[in-house]
């Protein structure tokens, strides 16, 4: 403490309780109302968690505030409550902590609308721009995730915040036309702009069922972008059907904020011992090649993508890759939003089974504890990545989202209305390896391994 004046006011109060419980202060730890907070050890993460933790405590304000008003005593003098007397009631932007997908955009030095996923939708009946708009802007108004804003400080701070409905900019138009798939991809992504709080656009192919939906990487995984098409789908064929409340994002990542500051930091040796191993070999790819195969398989849609790591193991014996880690505890319960990442695994390791199976503890150190960023961003990233997706994107040969990070990508999906087949897209492979492991995982999923 500073040893200024000690809190007086409710609002005072609140505040300095805010600041020990996001400070990891003991409860009976002096405050004056002049401590500043990040002179205290704040930093930016924990910024948003003032945010968050006074918004349950009904103190509203922005992130930026915590920046410009660093102390107590500024704060509760913004809030217009020291003197007694309520603020007016305003709808704020709600900061929330960087998902892991925004870090490693933020990290990897790419302009912040570079990362985006696509997805096309087929509708029942010729799409309808006006009727598509009025869609869009109703999931907009609802889905936290489709209003997240990024303002990138400087290469070292990337902050978020979800903007609330009322005061979200619709100026900029979401539905754009195109006369092909490939123009629609186009100029749906270009209408994409994060730093404005527009993550999301969509163009139709006139006077065809065909749009593409795109959405940015930092407020969607691939999950979350089909959950998305599948609601434009319903509302563009019938503008009643009711797709369901969506639970809060902003809870969502600081409830992953707060899993990362109680990770197990003990760990992070381990997985630091393993990205060690993880190198390149530049034979191996060839950013210009693509192939897409659709594979029958026998086995078991839970045991699959161990089949697959397997069969990676068997080509490459001594790989090192990442492969998707979900960071949702309930899955039916998920809000849409960022809430995938990647995590390492050897394959060809005994026990590659169990670390593959605790790889959100890896994404939760990485991204959310402040010793395990410190030490395992200074580890060398895999270079190949393991992916799912779960409908076919504007263009299967393009890398999206973070598979940009990566020299090949094994990009998975369960084709729809045949459950009992994979298609397997690799993309930057060389030629050679590229046959090799589509025989190799043709053979595991089919279970003709003998063959």
């Amino acid at each position: 403490s500073t040893g200024g004046r000690a809190p007086e006011s409710d609002t005072e109060k609140l505040l300095a309780d805010v600041f020990r419980d996001v400070l990891n202060l003991d409860d009976d730890t002096d405050l004056s109302v002049d401590d500043d907070f990040f002179r205290l050890g704040g930093d930016s993460i924990l910024a948003a968690r003032v945010v968050s933790f006074s918004l349950k405590q009904g103190l509203t304000f922005g992130l930026r505030h915590v920046f410009e008003k660093r102390t107590i005593a500024q704060l509760a003098a913004h809030l217009g409550v020291e003197d007694g007397t309520e603020s007016e009631v305003r709808a704020e932007p709600v900061a929330v902590p960087p998902s892991p997908i925004l870090e490693e955009l933020r990290e990897s030095g790419d302009a912040p609308n570079s990362w985006v996923h696509t997805e096309i939708i087929e509708l029942a009946t010729t799409a309808d721009a006006d009727r598509l708009g009025r869609t869009l802007n109703e999931l907009r108004s609802r889905t936290d995730a489709l209003r997240l804003r990024v303002d990138p400080k400087n290469k070292r701070l990337w902050l978020s915040e979800i903007l609330p409905p009322a005061t979200a900019d619709d100026e900029q138009p979401l539905v754009v036309q195109a006369s092909s798939l490939d123009e629609a991809a186009e100029a749906a992504t270009s209408a994409v702009n994060i730093t404005t709080g527009h993550p999301v656009a969509i163009a139709a192919v006139a006077g065809t069922t065909s749009t593409v939906l795109v959405v940015h990487a930092a407020a969607a995984d691939r999950r979350g972008v089909h959950r998305l098409a599948q609601q434009v789908r319903a509302l563009h064929d019938d503008e009643t059907a009711d797709s369901g409340a969506e639970t809060s994002l902003a809870n969502a990542l600081e409830n992953i904020e707060t899993r990362g500051g109680d990770s197990d930091e003990s760990r992070i040796e381990v997985w630091q011992a393993l990205l060690e191993r993880a190198g390149t070999k530049e034979a191996l790819f060839d950013r210009e090649q693509h192939s897409t195969v659709t594979i029958p398989t026998a086995a078991p849609g839970t045991e699959r993508e161990q089949t697959l790591l397997t069969a990676i193991a068997q080509t490459i014996p001594d790989a090192v890759l990442d492969v998707d880690t979900s960071l949702s505890a309930n899955e039916r319960e998920t809000p849409i939003g960022p809430l995938t990442s990647a995590a390492p695994v050897a394959p060809g390791d005994p026990d590659a089974a169990q670390v593959h199976a605790s790889g959100e503890e890896f994404v939760l150190l990485r991204h959310h504890n402040r010793k395990g960023r410190r030490t395992l961003r200074k580890s060398t990233r895999p270079s190949i990545l393991l992916t799912w997706e779960y409908a076919a994107p504007a263009d299967e040969s393009r890398l999206e989202g973070h598979e940009q990070l990566y020299s090949g990508v094994i990009r998975c999906r369960h084709k729809a209305g045949t459950p009992d087949e994979v298609a397997v897209t690799l993309v930057g492979f060389a030629s050679d390896t590229s046959v090799a492991l589509v025989d190799s995982i043709t053979a595991a999923l089919t279970g003709n391994t003998g063959q």
